[in-house]
């Protein structure tokens, strides 16, 4: 069984009782100009109950949900292979069109992506789509996969008999396991050592990833993180990105304190947004470290706010950090 987070979303194994939402989903995607470019669904009512059970079987098909809500809006599926003796997964995705534009297609490859890098050994990850649906192309491209051919293909026949050709695209991510396996374990020492951060904990913020000199954090907003005109509160966004600025500036394994820090608003965020905020170092002494901190929106990159901040570094060392 999977259950993942996916900022906005939460990608789990499908049930029985998702039928009328996936029935719902099916027939909503044969309606799309770019169905006729895939395996051909089935209509039959009977057949999709078993596609439903086929799905909530195994672990490659995860159900797309909105925190909160019931049924779903989705489903990621990454469907294991092997060539050249490296797994390969082969990723595919299908959001309610109501849901296009949102995000959340990215929120959730980027999630699933992330779950088979740091817990299924993969070497290589896989995907296409027709060249002319736009949309999922700049998805694989946001996704970090690159175009390896263009060939023609066919999946489904025109009333007359005659092939459905288009132009496929295929594409590939490859998966760095070196740096992979290194950024994993700082990233833990700094869950662990940062997990005493108590007020950036209770404020539902989360460690992404840390290395020296750099350090991505993130947060779904919610209804308590809101003002009194329902945006997310500045204290909120500079909680966030205080936060990235630490672990960034204590990375190296020396005790260092903010002595002066400045923050920018840039545009409001909404209830519901994956916001990031990532900390990248500037400069570095023997007493002061700079740093640089941009909040952004995880789906489409809106800057939301920037800061810079100054510590002064003490002579006391982390020793979870400073050996790792």
């Amino acid at each position: 069984m999977r259950t993942i987070d996916a900022g906005r979303l939460v990608l789990e194994n499908f049930k029985e009782s998702d039928l009328p939402s996936f029935v719902e989903l099916i027939e909503d995607y044969r309606k799309s100009e770019y169905s006729k470019y895939d395996h051909q669904w089935t209509e039959s009512l009977e057949e999709l109950k078993k596609v439903l059970q086929w799905f909530s079987s195994n672990d490659d098909f995860l159900a797309a949900r909105l925190k909160g809500e019931p049924g779903i809006i989705g489903f990621v599926s990454l469907l294991p292979g092997e060539a050249e003796n490296a797994a390969v997964y082969n990723l595919g995705y299908v959001f309610k069109s109501q849901y296009h534009g949102c995000g959340y297609a990215f929120e959730a490859c980027s999630a699933y992506l992330d779950f088979a890098e740091r817990n299924l050994n993969p070497g290589l990850f896989a995907s296409g789509t027709a060249k002319v649906n736009i949309k999922s192309c700049e998805l694989l491209a946001k996704l970090g996969f690159e175009k390896v051919k263009e060939e023609k293909a066919h999946f489904q026949k025109a009333e007359d008999g005659s092939p459905i050709e288009f132009v496929g695209i295929f594409c590939t991510k490859h998966v760095n396991r070196g740096i992979l396996k290194a950024m994993d374990t700082f990233t833990g020492q700094c869950i662990d050592f940062f997990k005493s951060d108590r007020f950036a904990t209770n404020a539902g913020i989360g460690i992404v990833e840390a290395r020296k000199g750099y350090a991505k954090v993130e947060m779904t907003v919610e209804d308590r993180h809101l003002n009194g005109a329902n945006v997310l509160h500045g204290g909120a966004l500079f909680t966030m990105a205080d936060f990235a600025f630490a672990i960034a500036s204590n990375s190296h394994g020396r005790v260092a304190l903010s002595i002066s820090a400045s923050i920018s608003f840039v545009k409001a965020v909404k209830l519901g947004a994956h916001v990031i905020a990532e900390a990248k170092e500037l400069s570095i002494g023997h007493k002061l470290g700079v740093y640089s901190i941009e909040i952004r929106d995880a789906a489409s990159g809106d800057l939301y706010a920037s800061m810079q901040g100054t510590v002064y570094r003490k002579e006391d060392i982390i020793p979870a950090l400073a050996n790792a």
